[in-house]
């Protein structure tokens, strides 16, 4: 298995620990809806991420970083195509522990933060496209950069939106054919996360 497979599939595995053990329903619920929403988001699931279950209808997202150059923020219909164009990009992205401790979750009644890597991999053609130095544009890279995220749930534990920072530059490397991950394999991690 790719080292970067085992650490998204880590992340997981520290999250339905977290939820284990867990004991406010309330909480609990917030860690479950990040849980769905996250495998939900990484397989291009949107019809079932913005069903209702999950989100609110107009949720807000907040970017620093992570390739926008400013403060970015987005709203409502923005969120979906900014999940969908990941999707149709061919992008694998997924979380995964900054390193040691593991990922922890801190959640609390309005939502829940957490401090981990966030990793995109895709073929140097599009990383080229927005503006990374890459030497060849048909191969496999990875970016990673740690970030800062926080998560708004209502009381019922609907997202309501995300603030998103990067807390330092990506760093982008090519990876070798063991390191690499395909969609197929990707899927078959994170499948078991989704919802019921």
């Amino acid at each position: 298995m790719s080292k970067y497979m085992q650490l998204c599939k880590d992340w997981h595995e520290h999250l339905q620990a977290t939820i284990e053990k867990t004991t406010n329903p309330h909480h609990q619920a917030i860690l479950r809806n990040l849980q769905h929403h996250a495998a939900l988001e990484q397989l291009g699931h949107n019809e079932e991420l913005f069903s209702g279950r999950f989100i609110v209808e107009r949720p807000t997202y907040h970017f620093r970083g992570l390739g926008f150059d400013a403060l970015t923020t987005m709203q409502g219909d923005e969120v979906r195509r900014f999940y969908e164009h990941t999707i149709s990009a061919g992008v694998i992205a997924f979380a995964c522990a900054y390193g040691p401790p593991q990922c922890t979750f801190l959640v609390a009644d309005w939502g829940l933060m957490a401090f981990f890597r966030a990793a995109f991999i895709m073929d140097g053609a599009h990383f080229l496209a927005q503006g990374f130095e890459v030497d060849d544009p048909a191969a496999r890279y990875i970016a990673m950069t740690p970030v800062a995220n926080r998560w708004w749930y209502t009381p019922e534990a609907l997202l309501i939106g995300e603030d998103v920072y990067a807390i330092d530059e990506m760093v982008v490397t090519k990876l070798s054919p063991e390191e690499d991950i395909t969609m197929e394999e990707f899927r078959d991690a994170i499948s078991p996360y989704l919802p019921a």
